[in-house]
């Protein structure tokens, strides 16, 4: 018998869901896995590939778009590989559950795609979130195409690189990165940044005028003293 992280393994394929069949409960979450499992515990642990859908109880459809993930497990998590999230996002890297869901966590890259019938990693996209993540969070690393990925709603901006990152003192679970955000005008700013805005002490620079502004920024705004 195989053995996966010193934990003796076979390989299987099966099929289960949470939620009941009656249309009480309306919908279920069906899961199918093909791969390795612990032989003790018969949680998937080793290489392996799930997929996982709702449907509807009434009319037995799927209701939302299958997911995927495959690559590593351990004791019955996801762990390293790539996660299809639906057919124009796709997460790659190591993972870490948090609540319900596996998030990024350490090196990965979240891919962004325009047509759903394209979406490997070899296939052109739209956009990415790259580097070292924290349950989810990217926390060093670069943003390309922020606006058109829905990473930001400002849509002048193009790219956002994070250096480095601390959480606020001020603001629970809020954070503030160091880095830089580049305009689609040319324009560039540097310094500290909360997501995707100028907060804290930073310098703008305006490509078309030469100018420069640097000193204390709060929420994107100037602060003139």
């Amino acid at each position: 018998m195989k053995t996966y992280k010193s934990k003796k393994v076979y390989h299987t394929k099966f099929k289960s869901g949470e939620g009941s069949k009656s249309i009480k409960d309306k919908t279920r979450r069906v899961f199918e896995y093909e791969g390795y499992c612990e032989e003790k515990t018969g949680r998937c642990h080793g290489i392996g590939k799930m997929t996982q859908v709702v449907i509807d109880n009434k009319t037995g459809k799927n209701i939302t778009t299958p997911t995927k993930q495959e690559g590593e497990w351990i004791n019955g998590s996801f762990w390293r590989g790539m996660y299809t999230v639906s057919p124009t996002i796709k997460y790659s890297g190591n993972f870490k559950l948090c609540g319900p869901d596996e998030e990024l966590h350490g090196d990965g890259i979240e891919l962004y795609y325009k047509n759903p019938n394209k979406t490997s990693v070899n296939d052109k996209t739209i956009g990415s979130v790259s580097g070292t993540f924290k349950e989810g969070r990217l926390i060093k690393g670069e943003v390309t195409n922020a606006f058109e990925i829905k990473y930001t709603q400002n849509k002048y901006i193009k790219h956002i690189h994070y250096e480095s990152y601390k959480l606020s003192k001020k603001k629970a679970y809020e954070a503030i990165w160091k880095g830089k955000i580049f305009y689609k005008d040319g324009d560039l700013y540097e310094g500290e940044i909360s997501w995707d805005v100028p907060d804290g002490k930073g310098t703008y620079y305006t490509l078309a005028t030469g100018g420069v502004k640097s000193g204390k920024w709060i929420n994107g705004e100037y602060q003139w003293t």
